[in-house]
């Protein structure tokens, strides 16, 4: 079993409604610039070529009637009226996307997507090119900035998110998973834009490839979800899914739309496991994160700063293992495996009994034997063996949820078993302990806040990496 059958269980925090995207469809357009009519073009056979009047007579005296004759026979003459070269066409202006990927409940408090609307559309409401759209899935948004057909400057992509990668909406489409390990569903009933599934969807070429003339390496990123940017893996999978070519910054903070504008919502430390800190020990790794973004402050400023945190501890579930493994006995082994002793038994098996279960490999083999009458009118008894994938030890379902895990760095790993609706199931725990100042402003003595005004399309406390595509 592979790294990448694990799939994550934790959920989605994503509101239920299904809006449509709106795609903006269009006949691709030639997107290379013509060539003025006297550059040569590289490797062409068919050079364009500006000749006329006494040009033409050197060329002749020089070389010859006839060698002329044969050159000017596999040359395309190319001129206007005034003899001028045609000016090559411009290249297509660049445009800009907002994606909103959900829709706040009415009486929720939070309005994040409301007003992260509001302030994208006066920020690019009016300017030429732009569009703001709603979508609910990362195929969504591809397919779209892909049917347009036009090269995209800036593409802009609001969501809540989670510290482990996880963005809130689902990927759209539905990866290939190995048997005995079921793939997790959101609330609205799909696959969640996570790590595990997202790389899958990538590697198994299920989501909408984006043309280079439509996104390339002059094209901004910017997915302002919130804290995916902690998880470097799950950046590289995205990278990935835009083609590998644009450059992708995301946010490793939670950011907060509000009054028309853009702000921090958070600051944090987090720790592996179920930890705990004193206040003392909370200040100063405070201190220690954020400090050169503060002047002046001492260990008393910390310590205000600590005393406003609120612990968190946060667990997100992966599925190892999900099955039938009888137990070791014959009643077990009857129940677990009732369809195919029945086959057995319609076709004139008597006496099914269970021997013994062996570990072969990867698999449990499971012996019994069963009479069956012969033509002669005696019951031979006929040995037969039935095989199962058997559950990963401790040690095997923990390697392969870190290496299905957004961030295996971040937590603590743990092992859970347990039988449900007669299929023995694994699960693996993902254990962080987080401290946050939550919709607070941290503000030095003078009353300047950190971080400094940010960027609007640079999120402040952002990490762009230089990661190639995921292989």
């Amino acid at each position: 079993m592979r790294g990448e059958a694990m799939r994550s269980r934790a959920g989605d925090r994503e509101p239920g409604r299904d809006d449509a995207v709106t795609a903006r469809r269009g006949a691709p357009r030639d997107s290379e610039p013509r060539e003025p009519a006297g550059r040569l073009a590289a490797g062409s056979r068919d050079v364009p070529v500006r000749m006329a009047g006494a040009g033409a007579a050197t060329l002749s005296a020089f070389a010859g009637n006839r060698a002329v004759s044969s050159l000017l026979g596999g040359l395309r003459l190319q001129r206007d009226e005034g003899g001028a070269a045609q000016p090559a066409a411009p290249p297509k202006p660049r445009h800009t996307w907002v994606f909103i990927m959900g829709a706040d409940p009415p009486d929720a408090k939070n309005q994040f997507f409301t007003e992260a609307e509001a302030f994208y559309r006066a920020k690019h409401g009016s300017v030429a090119n732009s569009h703001l759209e709603q979508a609910r899935t990362l195929e969504q948004v591809l397919s779209t900035v892909n049917a347009s057909g036009d090269p995209v400057g800036l593409l802009i992509i609001v969501s809540h998110g989670h510290p482990d990668g996880r963005l809130m909406f689902d990927v759209g489409v539905t990866p290939d998973a190995p048997p005995h390990v079921s793939l997790p569903v959101t609330k609205s009933g799909g696959t969640p834009t996570q790590f595990d599934t997202a790389q899958a969807a990538v590697k198994q070429g299920k989501l909408t490839t984006v043309s280079p003339d439509v996104i390339d390496d002059a094209t901004k990123i910017v997915i302002k979800g919130c804290n995916i940017g902690r998880s470097q893996r799950m950046v590289a999978t995205l990278h990935s899914a835009f083609g590998g070519r644009a450059s992708l910054t995301t946010t490793t903070h939670a950011q907060f739309f509000g009054g028309g504008a853009e702000r921090l919502a958070e600051y944090f430390v987090e720790r592996p496991g179920r930890s705990t800190l004193s206040r003392k020990a909370l200040a100063a790794e405070f201190a220690t994160k954020y400090g050169t973004h503060v002047a002046n402050s001492d260990a008393k400023f910390w310590m205000g700063v600590a005393s406003k945190t609120e612990r968190k501890v946060d667990a997100v579930e992966f599925e190892a293992f999900r099955g039938p493994v009888p137990a070791p006995n014959d009643t077990a082994f009857k129940a677990g495996f009732a369809e195919q002793l029945k086959q057995i038994a319609e076709q004139g098996g008597t006496s099914i009994a269970f021997v013994k279960r062996e570990r072969v490999g990867a698999d449990f083999v499971y012996h019994f034997a069963f009479k069956k009458l012969q033509d002669d009118g005696s019951a031979a008894v006929i040995p037969a063996t039935i095989s199962t994938p058997a559950p990963p030890d401790d040690a095997a379902a923990i390697a392969e949820a870190k290496a299905a895990s957004g961030r295996p760095d971040a937590a603590e790993f743990t092992v859970r078993r347990s039988v449900e609706a007669g299929d023995t199931v694994v699960t693996v725990d993902a254990v962080r302990t987080e401290w946050k100042v939550v919709h607070t402003v941290i503000r030095d003595k003078s009353g300047a806040p950190i971080p400094p005004p940010a960027d609007t399309d640079v999120f402040w406390f952002t990490t762009q990496p230089a990661v190639p595509p995921t292989p």
